[in-house]
């Protein structure tokens, strides 16, 4: 009697855990400091003072103190972000290492299982079908083989992001910086400098945004992939039990909870980044425009304390510092349903080839 032990379990399913939860700890931790922190800051700093009291302000004021906290924590803070993006990466990474082993495993169980099963073959049963789940999972099992033309999608996504960069946003930059740092400040409602300083900032509030979901779609179409190999998988299963006799037939496991979380979870991340999408929009079509549609020299730089300019300053100032970050949420989200993917798959391979090992004990 041929001798196979069940698969190990690997190290790197003993270590990839970690590493997502330091990813989804220093992303959330980003987030909440730049909504709590920076941009509350930010919107005090500008929103609260004239330009000449801020260009004014000495060593050791409250004034100076806001502007050291919004120019220095940025700097480490977006590296902390990806950091956490690395993690996650890592992690997945690890995930994916262990899977050559347990293959390995998996065609050594089945190479002597084959044998047994064609001796011991009794007529093929019926393939049994999960149960159809209900809505939303329905909906998103019904779109996972879908996945080629969603990733599509996104790639066409980032490229439009990338043509508009190309087309609109670097001609309407050339042309503000065209002239003197006196003149573009200078220049008035209506003339050629201030309506590409609109097109600049407005573009700026959403087209980024509209970028992330593009990513957010290939991140998805990944996890779909995935789930469906996860589905086939278990179909093959099925498949192999059907030519065993009904006494040795080994009982299938039920769909783990886990396929809902990262159905749940991608779904989550795309919903976050579109709704950053639409808030992008939003500010892009309102209060972006409405605040840089004004000469710079003549009424932003000398706008009042308490002013509808500088009350609209603070909403401009501030809004990137918890928008950018609230897209990785969006993105950790996504990272967190391709985790939870592979350990579905891991998990599948690994009860298969236990399952078939327990047919081949009672066989024997």
């Amino acid at each position: 009697m041929a001798t196979v032990q069940p698969p190990a379990t690997p190290w790197q399913l003993r270590s990839y855990l970690l590493f997502s939860l330091l990813g989804w700890i220093l992303i959330a931790a980003s987030f909440l400091i730049g909504l709590l922190v920076l941009a509350p800051t930010a919107a005090a700093y500008f929103g609260e003072n004239a330009k000449a009291g801020r260009d004014a302000a000495e060593a050791g004021s409250a004034l100076l103190a806001q502007l050291q906290l919004l120019q220095a924590t940025p700097r480490w803070l977006e590296p902390l972000t990806f950091l956490g993006v690395a993690a996650f990466m890592l992690g997945i990474a690890l995930e994916f290492s262990s899977i050559p082993k347990i293959l390995e495993n998996r065609g050594k169980v089945l190479s002597i299982c084959f044998p047994v099963i064609a001796r011991l073959q009794s007529p093929k049963a019926s393939v049994p079908q999960d149960a159809k789940p209900g809505l939303p999972f329905s909906m998103i099992e019904g779109m996972m083989p879908m996945f080629p033309l969603i990733a599509v999608m996104g790639w066409l996504i980032v490229g439009l992001a990338f043509l508009i960069g190309l087309l609109v946003l670097s001609p309407a930059e050339a042309a503000f910086f065209a002239d003197a740092k006196a003149v573009r400040e200078g220049a008035a409602i209506g003339s050629s400098f201030v309506e590409a300083n609109v097109v600049i900032h407005s573009i700026e509030a959403w087209v980024p945004q509209f970028k992330f979901v593009g990513l957010g779609l290939g991140l998805m179409a990944i996890t779909m992939a995935l789930g469906t190999i996860a589905k086939q998988l278990r179909r093959m299963g099925f498949v192999i039990s059907s030519h065993i006799s009904e006494n040795l037939r080994p009982k299938m496991p039920p769909i783990p909870a886990r396929v809902r979380v990262f159905q749940l979870s991608t779904v989550m991340g795309v919903m976050i980044l579109l709704g950053a999408l639409v808030i992008g929009v939003v500010l892009a079509a309102g209060v972006v425009p409405a605040y840089w549609n004004h000469s710079i020299a003549g009424e932003l730089n000398p706008a009042a304390p308490g002013s509808a300019l500088l009350s609209e300053l603070a909403t401009v100032s501030s809004y990137a510092l918890w928008l950018n970050p609230l897209r990785m949420i969006g993105m950790a989200f996504l990272f967190t349903g391709i985790t939870i993917a592979l350990t579905v798959i891991i998990a599948t391979l690994r009860k298969q080839a236990e399952l078939m090992l327990k047919f081949y004990e009672q066989a024997a």
